[in-house]
This record gives C-alpha cells, structure tokens and sequence, in this order.
C-alpha cells in the first residue's frame, strides 16, 4: 500500500475513533456490565441465598464461618437529564462458606445482602432528588453519592460484625427486622 494510502487510512481510523468515542465507551461499559451480572446474582425479594451460592472451602477462616462478597453495579451518564441504574449483586465466585450445618450463618449472608440493596435504594432516591437539579449535577456528584452509601453500607455492616457472639442473635434480628422495614417502604 502506498505511502498517501496508509496515512488517509490511520486519518480515518482516528477520526471515527474521535467521532464516535463516546459510542465506544458505552460499548466497553456495556460489556463490563454483561461480564459483571453474568457472573453474580441480582437482589430480588424472592431471592434467597443458598449454600450452593457459596464456595465451600473448610480450611479458610472467617468470622461466623462465612464470607459473603456483595456489591452494587452502576451506571450513570448526565445529559439533559440524569441516567442512572443500578442493582445490588452477590459475587458467588467471591463468596466462601466453612460451615454449612449453622443455618444463623446463611441468615448473616442475607442480611448483608439485604442492606446492600437498602443503600443502593438509598442511593436510588438520592439521585431522584438530584434529577430536579439536573444542571448543578457533574458524573463527580454521582460518584460522591455512590461512594458515600456504599461507605454507609459498609459501616452499618462493620459495626454489626464487631458484635460480641453473645448479642450477634439478638443484633441479628434487629437488623432483619430494620432490613424488612426499609425495604417495605
């Protein structure tokens, strides 16, 4: 190919990539987020986690045998108006169980589920009150919330696993009964 050929060809091929970048974006975020979802499951009230979700592995440790890996997935873009969604995930291949005979343990697994999705709600009202102000709203703004409920979520949660083994059955209804309440609402 000549020389004039190769350059009109990387002239095209930076001018598409210029033009359509914000095409591209979305594409790679879209597929983030398919490989994301695929590989977790999504909070829905009528779901309930199982051992199965689990990675059984009796030599590791952890408190009350379990570690439960759960997240919230999302997506926003701001345009005229703000676009956000978002869902709450459990991450079974991030998920690990020691002990599967102790059923309080599969409760603390989904109630650390259950809040995740009481912040991700929390989060989702917040950006229903910031869609008024769409114009005083930056990507930045969103990300400040997102990590400020996440951070929520993860203190509740920190100061719940700090409880003595003697209170964790009377916290542990507490925080089922609080759960139940929030997501009534």
């Amino acid at each position: 190919m000549s020389r004039k050929k190769t350059i009109l060809l990387i002239l095209i091929i930076v001018a598409v990539l210029f033009f359509f970048r914000k095409r591209i974006e979305w594409v790679i975020y879209d597929l983030q987020e398919y490989y994301m979802i695929s590989n977790s499951l999504s909070w829905n009230e009528n779901r309930k986690l199982k051992w199965s979700d689990f990675i059984y592995s009796s030599d590791k440790k952890y408190a009350d045998n379990i570690y439960t890996s759960v997240g919230v997935s999302q997506r926003y873009h701001i345009d005229d108006k703000i676009e956000f969604r978002s869902k709450t995930l459990f991450l079974p291949k991030k998920s690990f169980v020691t002990d599967t005979l102790n059923s309080k343990t599969l409760r603390i697994a989904q109630a650390k589920f259950d809040l995740c999705e009481v912040y991700r709600r929390k989060l989702e009202n917040k950006i229903e009150q910031l869609r008024k102000k769409v114009h005083e709203v930056t990507t930045d703004t969103l990300k400040k919330y997102g990590e400020l409920y996440n951070n929520q979520f993860e203190n509740q949660w920190s100061d719940f696993m700090d409880l003595k083994q003697r209170e964790v059955e009377k916290g542990l209804l507490e925080l089922e009964m609080q759960i139940k309440q929030e997501l009534k609402n």
